[in-house]
């Protein structure tokens, strides 16, 4: 059986939560102004593409590992298509993985 991770949000008032981390880190998640929040946090929807990107990009920089590339700049862009009406989702997702080598110098 896999490990197990045990996440506690708090509500914080308004539209602010504050969420722990099995690292022992925390953040503050809130809605913009537009949504009825102050801006304080990250944006929940946003958090989870980050959420993505990290997760697959630590895969990606394991492989770099093992397979002993020359990488020197690796970089994911999550483009996602948020609908306008409520409950609004992403309906589309598109990871982009870009991994560079500096050219040789002279």
């Amino acid at each position: 059986m896999g490990a197990t991770n045990h996440i506690t949000t708090k509500w914080l008032g308004g539209m602010a939560f504050e969420s722990n981390n099995p690292s022992g880190l925390n953040l503050t998640i809130d809605a913009g102004p537009d949504d009825g929040g102050e801006g304080k946090g990250y944006r929940p929807k946003a958090l989870m593409l980050s959420g993505l990107a990290g997760c697959s990009g630590l895969d990606v920089a394991s492989l770099i590992k093992k397979m002993k590339l020359d990488v020197d700049e690796f970089t994911i862009e999550t483009i996602a298509n948020l609908t306008d009406e409520h409950p609004k989702y992403y309906d589309s997702v598109v990871i982009e993985y870009h991994l560079e080598k500096a050219a040789a110098r002279c």
